[in-house]
C-alpha cells in the first residue's frame, strides 16, 4: 500500500498535536510490518529539516514539500495536485480533509477533539467559523475517523452522528526514554538557565488558550501565596505567552496580581529540557475546562510529579480509577473553585505521604500508555483497507 500522512505540524513548535504526528511516524518507522509498505510524509516545510528532525529515514519512508503552503490553498488545492501525480492508497490527515479526491483513494482524519463545536467561544470566531464549516465536509468525505479517547469518540457521534464502527481509539503516550534520571547538576543548569534561578515552583503547561483556565491558577497561586510559608514558592507557566488563540484574561488577572515577580512565563521549552521542568516541580496543575486527552498529565505521570487536574471525562480515562490525579470540579464559581485548588496544593506540598502515594501510582499507569501501541493500532487502521 502507498499511505499518506500529513505531518505538517512536525517542526512547528506547537503542543499534542505535533507531538502526536511525530512519534506516530517514528513509531511507524520502527514498527515491524510497515516495511510492506510506502510512506509518503508530506509537509510544507523544508525537506531537509524534517529529515533532519526525524531522521534516520528508511527507505520505504519519503518526505515530500508540497508549495505553495499557504493554510487552506495547501489543503485543497496543493495536496489535491499532487496526490493525482502521486496516487496514493491512502490519506490521512489531521481534522480537514480536501473533499474532491479520487475516491479510490480512502481518508482517514484524526480529529483529538471536538472543543470548538462543544464550546465556539473558546476560540476566534473566523477559527470557530473554519472548523464548524469545513469538519462537517471532512466527516462526510472520510472513511474513517481516529480520535485520541473514549470520550473524544462518544463527542464526535454526539455533536456528528458519525457511524460508531468507524471511530478508531489510539491513546497517545509518552516517549519514557526522554525521562530517565539525569544528574541533580544538569537538572539545576536547565532551571537556573532558562527560569533564572533554583526555587520550589509550580508547574502548568498548555496552550494558554482560554478552556485551559490558567487566570484560575493564577487567582489560585496568588490565595495560597497569602501564607507566609509559602513565600518562595513561584508559579510557573510553560507555554506561548500570546500565541494563537491566547486568553487575553490572563494579563486582565496578572494586572490585577500583586505577585508578577513570582509568576514566570518560560516560553516554550524543548521536548529535551521539558523533562527537567517536570521532575524538579513541586506539583503540576492543569484544569482544563475540554480536551480530547491530556499528554501533560503522562508527562508529569512519568517524571514523578503529582498532578491537580479538572474532573473531565478525558482526564478520568487517564486517571484510570487508580486515584493518581488530584481531580477538581471547576463547575463551581471561580473564587470557590480558586479556593480548591489552593486547598490541594497546600495539601500535596504539606502531605509527604499522599504525594508520594501519587507519584508511586503514576509512574505505574504511565506505563500502560506507549506510542508503539498507538502506531500498531494505526497500522491495523490502514491496512483494513487492504
Amino acid at each position: 500500500m502507498r499511505i499518506a500522512i500529513d505531518i505538517r505540524k512536525i517542526g512547528s513548535n506547537s503542543t499534542g498535536d505535533e507531538v502526536y504526528t511525530f512519534y506516530l511516524v517514528k513509531e511507524l518507522m520502527r514498527l515491524t510490518g510497515s516495511e510492506k509498505h510506502e510512506f509518503l510524509l508530506l509537509t510544507d516545510k523544508s525537506e531537509k529539516n524534517i529529515e533532519k528532525i526525524l531522521s534516520p529515514l528508511p527507505s520505504n519512508f519519503k518526505i515530500f514539500e508540497i508549495k505553495p503552503k499557504a493554510k487552506i490553498f495547501w489543503t485543497f488545492f496543493s495536496l489535491p495536485r499532487f496526490l493525482k501525480k502521486n496516487p496514493v492508497d491512502v490519506l490521512h490527515v489531521q481534522y480537514i480533509a480536501p473533499f474532491f479526491l479520487d475516491r479510490k483513494i480512502k481518508i482517514i482524519t484524526t480529529i483529538h477533539d471536538v472543543s470548538f463545536r462543544a464550546n465556539p467561544k473558546w476560540i476566534r470566531k473566523k477559527d470557530s467559523l473554519f472548523l464548524n464549516s469545513l469538519i462537517p465536509l471532512t466527516l462526510k468525505r472520510a472513511d474513517l475517523v481516529v480520535t485520541v479517547s473514549n470520550f473524544s469518540k462518544n463527542e464526535i457521534i454526539k455533536f456528528y452522528k458519525f457511524p460508531t464502527e468507524k471511530i478508531f481509539v489510539t491513546n497517545p503516550a509518552v516517549d519514557l526514554r526522554l525521562f530517565k534520571a539525569e544528574k541533580e547538576e544538569q537538572k539545576k543548569d536547565k532551571i537556573q538557565e532558562i527560569l533564572g534561578g533554583n526555587f520550589p515552583y509550580i508547574l502548568h503547561l498548555s496552550s494558554m488558550q482560554p478552556r485551559k483556565n490558567v487566570p484560575l491558577i493564577i487567582k489560585a497561586f496568588t490565595l495560597l501565596k497569602e501564607k507566609k510559608k509559602f513565600k518562595n514558592l513561584k508559579l510557573v507557566l510553560v507555554g506561548g505567552k500570546n500565541g494563537y488563540n491566547y486568553d487575553k484574561k490572563i494579563d486582565e488577572t496578572l494586572e490585577n496580581s500583586l505577585l508578577k515577580k513570582d509568576i514566570i512565563f518560560s516560553g516554550y521549552i524543548s521536548e529535551n529540557d521539558l523533562p527537567a521542568f517536570y521532575r524538579k516541580s513541586s506539583l503540576f496543575v492543569f484544569p482544563s475546562s475540554y480536551e480530547g486527552f491530556g499528554i501533560p498529565l503522562l508527562e508529569a505521570m512519568a517524571n514523578g510529579a503529582p498532578i491537580i487536574s479538572s474532573d473531565i471525562p478525558s482526564f478520568l480515562e487517564i486517571d484510570g480509577g487508580k486515584n493518581i490525579i488530584t481531580k477538581i470540579n471547576i463547575d463551581k464559581k471561580e473564587p470557590e473553585t480558586a479556593r480548591e485548588i489552593s486547598k490541594e496544593i497546600e495539601n500535596i506540598l504539606e502531605n509527604s505521604k499522599v504525594r508520594e502515594e501519587k507519584i508511586k501510582k503514576g509512574f505505574a499507569r504511565v506505563k500502560e500508555f506507549t506510542w508503539e501501541n498507538l502506531a500498531k493500532k494505526t497500522l491495523e487502521v490502514y491496512e483494513s483497507f487492504k
